[in-house]
C-alpha cells in the first residue's frame, strides 16, 4: 500500500530514534521497571517488554518533529503517561 502526501497536509512525525530517547526518559524518570505489563495496557500489544510499549505509545502520540523542544515535550508526555497509569491503576488494570 503506497499512500502519497501532498506537501500541505504532511505532517513530519517524530523517527524512530528521538521516540525512543523519550521513552528512555520516561522509563527513567518514571521508574518504569523491566517487564511486559504495560503492553497491552499502553502498547499494541506486541512488543516485547514495558519500553518497546512506551516507545510505540510516544509514536502514537502524533507529535510533530518541526523545532522539536525535548525537555519540554519529555515533561509534557511524563505528565501524559503518569495520568493514563494512574488511570489504569484506579480501574484495577495495572497494579
Amino acid at each position: 500500500m503506497n499512500e502519497e502526501y501532498d506537501e500541505d497536509t504532511f505532517v513530519n512525525f517524530i523517527d524512530d530514534r528521538i521516540a525512543e530517547r523519550l521513552s528512555q526518559g520516561l522509563v527513567f524518570n518514571l521508574h518504569i521497571p523491566d517487564g511486559i505489563h504495560l503492553v497491552s495496557a499502553i502498547g499494541n500489544g506486541d512488543e516485547e517488554n514495558n519500553s518497546e510499549a512506551i516507545k510505540n505509545w510516544v509514536k502514537n502520540q502524533n507529535l510533530e518533529n518541526n523545532n522539536i523542544d525535548f525537555q519540554q515535550i519529555l515533561m509534557t508526555l511524563e505528565d501524559k503517561l503518569s495520568n493514563v497509569l494512574c488511570d489504569l491503576k484506579t480501574r484495577h488494570i495495572l497494579y
